[in-house]
């Protein structure tokens, strides 16, 4: 088995940042995904400079909240009147499944903008991944893997599917197909960052992975959110300490 722990968030907020740099020094986890479109963007770009881990350091695209890099999807319902994320993608809506042709070539822009941002920021191309997951809705999978085609990148995060014992019916028959077109890529450009499975610590802790036999021989990718709360590295989302740390 091997388990990858890739930490999401990088460039959120400066405790973000600080718990992502500490967790990649000390090895805790294997890798990073970078939002270029928030404000503390900069300074996760110098610290990942300074502590030579650029190659740790993947894309994490954001359609979700903060300002976009491009003006054509601020004046759609993707965003509010301020010219923000108003977390469509995250939420019930149909946006989840189809865009107009205004949208979608707005987000095919704001997307590849984000790319070629990442790029110029001097990281080298590898993994790519999203906030709250909008790369995997019908109406955005198609471009993303679209433009990773296009720049090159080694891999795609899955669709979550654990624990496998929850996902079910409909659910997992998306599932299903969404990660038979991101094991595709991922297979043709990189078999080295393929995962056959994805979920949160919290996913992977309940099912029980590291001891389950249909586990031993495949590659997981683990997703944890740090963040420094009272001098202590814990989960974003769970509130839950993560690493038992040195």
């Amino acid at each position: 088995m091997q388990i990858i722990i890739n930490a999401d968030d990088f460039g959120l907020s400066k405790d973000v940042n600080e718990a992502i740099d500490i967790c990649i020094k000390k090895d805790y986890i294997q890798r990073t995904t970078l939002m270029v479109n928030m404000p503390q963007t900069l300074e996760a770009v110098k610290l990942a400079k300074d502590g030579g881990y650029l190659n740790k350091v993947g894309l994490h695209i954001n359609l979700i909240e903060g300002i976009p890099l491009t003006p054509d999807i601020k004046k759609t319902e993707l965003c509010n009147e301020n010219g923000e994320f108003k977390g469509t993608f995250f939420k019930v809506s149909t946006h989840r499944i189809w865009l107009t042709k205004k949208e979608k070539d707005a987000v095919i822009e704001e997307i590849e903008s984000q790319i070629k941002k990442y790029k110029e920021l001097g990281f080298p191309i590898m993994h790519l991944d999203s906030h709250q997951h909008s790369h995997v809705n019908i109406s955005v999978l198609f471009i993303v893997l679209k433009l990773a085609k296009k720049y090159g990148f080694k891999s795609i995060r899955l669709s979550r599917n654990i624990p496998q014992s929850e996902i079910k019916g409909i659910k997992k028959s998306y599932k299903d197909f969404v990660n038979r077109k991101i094991i595709s890529f991922n297979k043709i450009f990189n078999h080295q960052y393929e995962s056959q499975f994805f979920g949160s610590k919290r996913d992977c802790e309940y099912e029980n992975v590291r001891n389950k036999k249909e586990y031993e021989n495949a590659t997981i990718e683990m997703m944890v959110h740090p963040v420094i709360r009272n001098g202590m590295i814990i989960d974003n989302f769970t509130g839950l300490k993560l690493f038992d740390e040195n």
